[in-house]
């Protein structure tokens, strides 16, 4: 997300989950198994990315530098967690995963201890100054 002029950057913090809840959705299929088991989901919270994300060497330093500016947004895994892709959609196993950013949700903030959604119509006006850009290699 770009460094806003208005707002400054968008940082995953309390009040960043009081407009919008970012995070990433991996889905898995086994079309082997019963349809009641065949469909497996886990949710990972999202958090500003850090410089080992990226690697150690002096490449992958030099890039996670060069974007100075922009909050990058990267899984919170737990240690030993990671995502799993194998297959395709057309597989009869197969694993995807999703960047979700959803409105700011009542229930969910209660559930994790945060303070109370902004107005939808602040969150509204948030929302006009916000840039998403998905990059991937």
């Amino acid at each position: 997300m770009k460094e806003s002029e208005k707002n400054g950057p968008v940082y995953l913090d309390e009040k960043t989950s009081r407009y919008v809840d970012m995070f990433f959705y991996q889905k898995n299929t086994n079309w082997y198994l019963p349809h009641e088991t065949r469909y497996t989901t886990k949710r990972f919270p999202a958090r500003a990315c850090r410089q080992e994300d990226f690697g150690t060497t002096e490449k992958e330093i030099a890039m996670f530098v060069s974007w100075k500016g922009w909050s990058l947004v990267c899984p919170d895994f737990k240690e030993g967690e990671g995502f799993t892709l194998t297959g395709d959609s057309g597989s009869m196993i197969s694993n995807t995963w999703e960047f979700k950013i959803n409105r700011c949700n009542e229930k969910l903030q209660k559930e994790m201890g945060r303070e109370k959604c902004h107005p939808k119509p602040v969150i509204d006006e948030w929302m006009k100054d916000v840039l998403v850009e998905i990059w991937n290699n």
